[in-house]
């Protein structure tokens, strides 16, 4: 199924065994082995620039000695660098793997990256900032623009100096920045089911530098983060964190759950306390699908992590569409039109 890539300037890094390379958000595959693919997709921006990553580790097995991932022999030393590599900007999903890597049983089968660039801009509007537009960049866009404007938001503070005394820029403005989600895969070989995977997911912000607040700005609304997959699993959550740009634990809320097909959560991306903004910086999440009895007759399945911005107040709701049958496009939000979603699928899973 041809899927396109979407999101905030994602950018999506896809680490092969040997290669690294960048693409459009056109339909993007990398065979595993096995034929089980991954994809990264987004419905709203098909020309949106991609940097991916993908890391097939189905014939490697890795552990942690002494803090640091290894591999179960010195040939392999080129994937625990290449590993390395795709977490080196986000020590939270590092020290996700090791947590699990920590665990004998478990078995890293792949791991993905997706970066998008994003631009948003916004007007005065009744005395309020408005955001009137997101979107992911595409290739050409984020040449003109600059690779280097895409800076860290701790670089960014200078520009709050133009700000009036309401906190307000005064003319029209615009922030970029990049989200980079994470998704990896985990097979549990000393389950007491017949089956067992971990899936964990993680989404960190960079580059934005916020200039409204939450109470100025009607246009700010929830983004959404979850999980959805085919082939009847059972499931158990594993985590939902999230860390604000000043180091304050975020809250999360459930969206939506089905049983056998996903989980959805909620959260508020914006805060303002004493004319400070802050915005959640990184989101770190884990659940476990198993099988009592194998259903699939030997065929796959696959699931997805994704990630829905809004920029509007969101009266809409999550609805889960994934089944025995297939994952389809996992998770959707009704009724609200300023939105974009992130969509990364991962097959291979048998059920």
């Amino acid at each position: 199924m041809v899927k396109k890539v979407v999101s905030l300037v994602l950018v999506v890094v896809l680490l092969s065994v040997s290669t690294f390379s960048s693409v459009f958000a056109e339909s993007t595959k990398s065979a595993f082995k096995d034929n089980s693919v991954i994809t990264f997709s987004s419905p709203e921006f098909s020309n949106a620039y991609i940097e991916q990553d993908f890391l097939d580790l189905r014939d490697t097995s890795m552990k942690v000695v002494n803090g640091k991932i290894v591999a179960d022999s010195n040939n392999n030393q080129q994937l625990v660098d290449k590993l390395n590599k795709i977490f080196r900007d986000a020590p939270n999903v590092s020290s996700d793997i090791k947590k699990h890597l920590d665990n004998s049983s478990l078995k890293l089968i792949g791991i993905a990256k997706a970066t998008v660039y994003v631009e948003e801009k916004y007007e005065k509007k009744n005395n309020k900032l408005v955001c009137t537009s997101s979107k992911l960049l595409s290739a050409d866009e984020i040449n003109k623009i600059g690779r280097d404007k895409f800076t860290p938001i701790e670089d960014e503070k200078a520009n709050v100096q133009s700000l009036d005394a309401s906190g307000i820029q005064p003319y029209d403005t615009e922030s970029r920045g990049t989200l980079s989600l994470y998704f990896t895969l985990y097979k549990d070989s000393n389950s007491s089911h017949s089956i067992e995977y971990v899936l964990t997911g993680n989404a960190n912000w960079s580059g934005f530098n916020f200039l409204y607040s939450v109470e100025n700005n009607p246009a700010v609304g929830e983004d959404f983060i979850g999980y959805a997959w085919g082939g009847g699993f059972s499931y158990y959550l594993e985590n939902i964190s999230g860390i604000w740009s000043n180091g304050a634990n975020a809250t999360f809320y459930k969206a939506d759950s089905v049983p056998n097909a996903g989980h959805v959560w909620s959260f508020n991306e914006y805060l303002s306390i004493n004319g400070y903004k802050y915005y959640v910086k990184q989101i770190n999440t884990g659940v476990r699908l198993y099988k009592n009895t194998l259903t699939g007759g030997g065929n796959d399945t696959s699931a997805v992590f994704k990630y829905i911005h809004t920029y509007q107040d969101v009266s809409g709701s999550i609805s889960i569409s994934a089944n025995v049958a297939g994952v389809g496009a996992g998770f959707s939000l009704s009724n609200v039109a300023k939105q974009w979603s992130i969509v990364t699928q991962i097959g291979g899973l048998n059920y």
